[in-house]
Order: C-alpha cells, then sequence, then structure tokens
C-alpha cells in the first residue's frame, strides 16, 4: 500500500533494486511520496537524505513498475507526469455475485454458515459496503454467525458514510475546499466512532 509510505521509506524500498515493484491504492499517496516514486519512474534513479548523509541510488533500465489506483483523475490531479508513464487498463467493477461469494470465503473461516454471509453480503452490498476487508474484520469480532451484529455495525457505518457523502456535496457548492481534503481522515474518525458507539451499545469487545 503506497499510500502509507512515507517519502523516505519509499526510497529506502526503491534503494533495494527490486526487479518489479507493485504498489496499489496509488491515487491516495501523499504528492510528496508521489514525487519519489515519478523520480524511480521517470529517470531510473532515486535520491534521498539517511543520517545526514545525501544517498543517490541507481535503478536498473529494466525495472517494472505496477501499480492500482481506484481514480486517475485523482491522480492527475498530484503528478500528472506519472500517469502518462502507464499503460491504463481499466478493469470491470466488481459484480454483487463476486462480491457474494469472496464475502462467504472470508466468513466461512469464523464459523458462518453460506446463509449467514449471503445475508451479510447482501445487505452490506445493498448499503454501500464495499470493502471486504472491513467484513472480514467484522467476522473476526462476531464470530460463529453473529449476523444480526454485523448488520448493525454496516447500517451505522452506511448512515456515517452517507452523511460525509452530503458533506462533501455541499461544501463542493460552497467552494470549501479545506473540508474536502479532510474527507478522508474525517471519515476514517466516524468510523472509529460508530465502532466505539457499537461497542457500548453491545457490551462486546470490539479490539
Amino acid at each position: 500500500m503506497i499510500d502509507r509510505a512515507t517519502p523516505a521509506g519509499l526510497a529506502e524500498l526503491f534503494a533495494a533494486r527490486y526487479n518489479v515493484y507493485v504498489f496499489d491504492e496509488i491515487d491516495k499517496a501523499k504528492p510528496e511520496t508521489l514525487r519519489v516514486f515519478n523520480e524511480a519512474v521517470e529517470h531510473k534513479r532515486v535520491s534521498f537524505v539517511k543520517h545526514r548523509t545525501s544517498i543517490v541510488v541507481k535503478l536498473s533500465d529494466n525495472t517494472k513498475f505496477f501499480v492500482g489506483a481506484n481514480s486517475l483523475s485523482v491522480l492527475k490531479q498530484k503528478v500528472p507526469e506519472t500517469v502518462t508513464r502507464f499503460l491504463d487498463i481499466p478493469l470491470p467493477p466488481m459484480t454483487y455475485d463476486y462480491f457474494r461469494n469472496i464475502v462467504f470465503l472470508q466468513l466461512k473461516k469464523y464459523g458462518f454458515s453460506l446463509e449467514d454471509s449471503n445475508t451479510v453480503a447482501e445487505y452490506a452490498w445493498k448499503h454501500g459496503l464495499r470493502d471486504v476487508r472491513k467484513i472480514r474484520e467484522l467476522g473476526k469480532i462476531y464470530q460463529g454467525g453473529r449476523v444480526e451484529s454485523i448488520l448493525r455495525f454496516i447500517s451505522y457505518w452506511s448512515r456515517t458514510r452517507e452523511e460525509l457523502f452530503q458533506q462533501t456535496l455541499n461544501d463542493q457548492k460552497t467552494g470549501n475546499l479545506s473540508h474536502i481534503q479532510k474527507t478522508v481522515k474525517t471519515f476514517d474518525i466516524r468510523l472509529q466512532k460508530a465502532k466505539e458507539i457499537l461497542k457500548s451499545m453491545l457490551g462486546e469487545n470490539m479490539n
């Protein structure tokens, strides 16, 4: 996940001189991290400072880069020159049947039947939750087919998501760009709040 990388950390990873690099969520990476990435792609080298010493690493001309992004338009706004270097291969959107099967593969590890898993998948799909990783984490918390507890969390999550979406639309209309930039961070905070509220309501360990 390149969105979690720091500029120095990414530079040190490139210093390992692997033949192939694969990164996901590149559209969510910070501009300063993307500048290091762009230097590697464009010039096959990276420069960084470690222990007050400047280091320049030359990559092989045959180094390959594969990246995943949810939004090319966002990436173009951050570092437009990077996008032009890649072959764009759009992936088809996730279908409900595929989503349902993946949810079952994740939840059956925690004692969920196919019927219970399908109930969770259908509810999540209708409420706009497509992140199977979140459902997997809920499965860890509510093991043994405790479907109602998972649905309750998804319901609160969807309301939180809708509130943020509406707030973003309002900010776009009023030109409040600073608030839009804080949307992702705010979203994470409110999801944590949702988790804390459910923990209080249910009296269960959600660590």
